[in-house]
């Protein structure tokens, strides 16, 4: 089966599926409904493809720790067992991290049995 069969059985079962709950006693109000629903097909628009250019490099938080913008547990939090690597910001992430450790350097931040400054 090709991916538009494939599409078109899945949107098929989808329509039958919502005509089974729906029943209008009005007639004016059900073809309005249907109209909408399976003329306009609202219930599924055309696919939607979107491309984002790919976000800056930042800091690693072992660095952010280090430098004292975050606790040094977070080091230990951060960490990519399975790469064993620390966790890398975006450049978005860490300058927000930076703002906020300036805007709250005297405030503490109690997380359970983790205290964050």
């Amino acid at each position: 089966m090709s991916v538009f069969e494939y599409t078109s059985t899945v949107l098929a079962g989808y329509q039958n599926y919502v005509r089974s709950f729906f029943d209008p006693a009005d007639d004016r109000i059900r073809e309005l409904v249907e109209h909408e629903l399976f003329v306009n097909e609202a219930l599924w628009p055309e696919p939607f493809l979107q491309l984002n250019p790919p976000y800056a490099k930042g800091s690693w938080v072992v660095d952010l720790c280090r430098s004292g913008l975050l606790h040094p547990e977070c080091a230990a939090v951060f960490y990519d067992d399975r790469r064993k690597q620390p966790f890398a910001l975006y450049r978005h992430q860490a300058a927000a991290v930076g703002r906020i450790a300036t805007l709250h350097q005297s405030e503490r931040y109690d997380l359970g049995e983790y205290s964050v400054w």
